[in-house]
């Protein structure tokens, strides 16, 4: 995978809202503003009819989370928490996401920031965006210096490799000549047979002459005594 990421302005404002409800919790930001955070309880008869007149159905978890005041203000911490770190470390455009990474988790050991993981993911995947053009992104180095690098799923792809045939060689053949930066997760790799039933199961069976048929319509023909060709005559 290879992201580009930026603190801007509108990317944190992001973070004030839910992904799985960022729009219905958009629109009752928009409509009650900063209340939420203090008399929430106050607007739920409206929030309610605003669901119910747009049909909206949301899943007891989602809905649990528009109605508590206390994530709405968790949601909050974490937007805040994002601003701290942009007024450090700036709105430049970082194409390398492993040295903002890295610069992040400086920035937070030095401002005493209290982020957990989840927090910190949330930021991080707010202000950031695929970019074929940025480095790819490293999910960890082995013990051996080989480098692992994140998945991008939306290009994740399979082969099916010969039993014959080495699994690297065949992979320097058939793909690093197209995907030059394409890599193989080998904890994913299963061996198996592909069987074609077609070619050991199924019996061919030619299809009838012309002749042959016609023939045989002639005959039925001929056993109805004429009620076909009445037929159609009509």
């Amino acid at each position: 995978m290879r992201l580009s990421a930026q603190f801007t302005n509108e990317l944190i404002e992001t973070l004030r809202f839910d992904n799985g409800i960022s729009e219905e919790m958009q629109w009752v930001y928009e409509r009650f503003g900063d209340d939420v955070y203090y008399k929430l309880k106050e607007f739920k008869p409206q929030i309610e009819n605003y669901l119910a007149k747009n049909e909206i159905k949301l899943t007891n978890p989602n809905k649990k989370k528009l109605f508590s005041q206390e994530f709405w203000k968790s949601q909050l911490n974490i937007l805040n928490d994002a601003k701290k770190l942009q007024e450090k470390i700036g709105t430049k455009q970082f194409d390398d996401f492993n040295e903002l990474k890295k610069l992040v988790a400086k920035t937070i050991k030095d401002l005493k920031i209290k982020l957990d993981a989840k927090a910190l993911k949330l930021i991080l995947n707010a202000i950031s965006w695929k970019n074929e053009g940025a480095e790819r992104v490293i999910k960890k180095i082995e013990t051996d210096g080989i480098i692992i690098y994140e998945p991008d799923t939306d290009l994740r792809d399979t082969e099916n490799v010969p039993l014959d045939e080495d699994i690297q060689t065949y992979f320097e053949r058939e793909v690093l000549q197209h995907i030059p930066d394409a890599w193989i997760d080998h904890s994913k790799t299963v061996k198996g047979y592909e069987i074609s039933f077609t070619r050991y199961f199924y019996n061919y069976v030619p299809p009838r002459s012309i002749e042959e048929i016609t023939a045989e319509i002639l005959q039925l023909e001929k056993e109805t005594d004429g009620i076909l060709q009445d037929i159609i005559l009509e």
